[in-house]
């Protein structure tokens, strides 16, 4: 039910809610809802019970302050991939948050890095990207061996929205001895490991590894 509260300000009471919206927010619903052919009494019908429905949702908000929604909630457009990079190069884990209304900050190894574009302690890392399209790429040049691990993006909270954490990610990092010790492997496994373990068919014994 909706009633006027001093010619300022409509109350609706409705299943134990109670809420009241200013006449300009009324008047603006109203000539919206005329537009769409809905008349003065379905416009409050709807209207209340819309706001009812905000209300039990939890994201209405105490009279005097503005009504949020699932609308204004922050979220991952983008999360980060693995990576496998060489020592040396330059690693970009993308990250990108729609609404981001909390502090943006990257997370190695369990350790926050700061929500500063250049992080204090690591001359080596940065956040890039436009930050209006929130974008909070974490870009690693002259990569070595201290910076494989996992990493995750953080979005904290607002008064708006809660914390949002991307999907951790490993960042491998390949050095020349890496790949030494990998076709020593190989080699070991053609000279070595398939004469021993053939049968007079020429099929392996055990399961190649």
């Amino acid at each position: 039910m909706a009633t006027w509260t001093d010619g300022k300000a409509l109350k609706f009471v409705g299943r134990g809610t109670r809420t009241t919206v200013h006449k300009t927010e009324w008047e603006r619903q109203r000539a919206s809802a005329s537009r769409i052919g809905l008349s003065e009494e379905n416009t409050s019908a709807f209207f209340s019970q819309m706001l009812e429905m905000v209300n039990r949702l939890g994201y209405a908000r105490q009279k005097g302050q503005k009504f949020q929604s699932v609308c204004g909630q922050q979220a991952f457009k983008t999360e980060p991939r693995n990576m496998t990079v060489r020592a040396g190069a330059t690693a970009l884990l993308k990250c990108e948050v729609l609404r981001a209304s909390g502090a943006v900050q990257w997370v190695k190894d369990g350790l926050l890095l700061g929500p500063q574009r250049t992080l204090p302690g690591y001359p080596r890392y940065s956040m890039t990207g436009d930050q209006q399209r929130g974008q909070y790429h974490l870009q690693i040049i002259n990569i070595t061996l201290e910076d494989d691990g996992p990493y995750e993006c953080q979005v904290g909270r607002s008064a708006s929205s809660h914390a949002i954490v991307s999907r951790t990610v490993w960042l491998n990092v390949q050095t020349s001895l890496n790949l030494c010790l990998l076709l020593l492997f190989h080699l070991f496994c053609l000279l070595w490991w398939e004469p021993a373990h053939m049968s007079e068919a020429g099929v392996l014994k055990a399961p190649f590894l």
